[in-house]
């Protein structure tokens, strides 16, 4: 019984690692950023840097028209959205070109969001932007309500934190296949 559990979660670790690390940016109507800690003096946590930097150059650079960033309100009533919008924009996205979700609490809501947006602003395709170990729940959460998926930016790795997030995913994963998350 251990050799198949062992087994089990060895296989989906080798999952979230081939699926994570997979860059695919092909051109897109949209790239959707999702949400993490903020600071409360509004500095973006480097984990969620990271996941904006892996956006940025997709806008700058055309390959998707527009960004949806997406969040809830960290610590301190920070919301992570808007502070997520700040880092764009002093980073060369232009402010009519972002949508700002501040109520993407988690990632279904994001990806429940993610379809309002998307009919609003007659989007098709979109990217995802995300963790690595996060990419394949988002891109389940976002196809699940109906966003056409197309591609993916991932961000990391993020050092030891990637070990408690890959076994947070596995679950997580679950979680949502078998709905016991909303």
């Amino acid at each position: 019984m251990v050799y198949l559990v062992a087994a089990v979660l060895g296989a989906h670790v080798l999952a979230l690692l081939i699926l994570g690390f997979r860059e695919e940016t092909p051109p897109a109507d949209v790239v959707i950023v999702l949400g993490n800690q903020v600071y409360p003096d509004g500095t973006l946590s480097p984990l969620l840097a990271q996941r904006m930097d892996a956006a940025i150059p997709l806008v700058r650079e055309g390959t998707v028209g527009w960004m949806m960033v997406s969040g809830g309100y960290s610590a301190g009533s920070t919301d992570e959205a808007s502070a997520m919008a700040r880092y764009a924009e002093a980073r060369g996205v232009p402010a009519d070109r972002i949508v700002t979700d501040s109520m993407g609490h988690n990632t279904r809501a994001t990806a429940k969001n993610a379809v309002i947006f998307a009919r609003s602003h007659h989007w098709e395709t979109a990217i995802v932007a995300t963790s690595w170990f996060h990419i394949p729940r988002t891109r389940y959460a976002l196809e699940a309500e109906g966003v056409d998926v197309i591609g993916q930016a991932p961000a990391g790795p993020h050092g030891l934190r990637d070990v408690y997030s890959v076994f947070r995913e596995i679950v997580g994963g679950y979680a949502y296949v078998f709905g016991f998350r909303n």
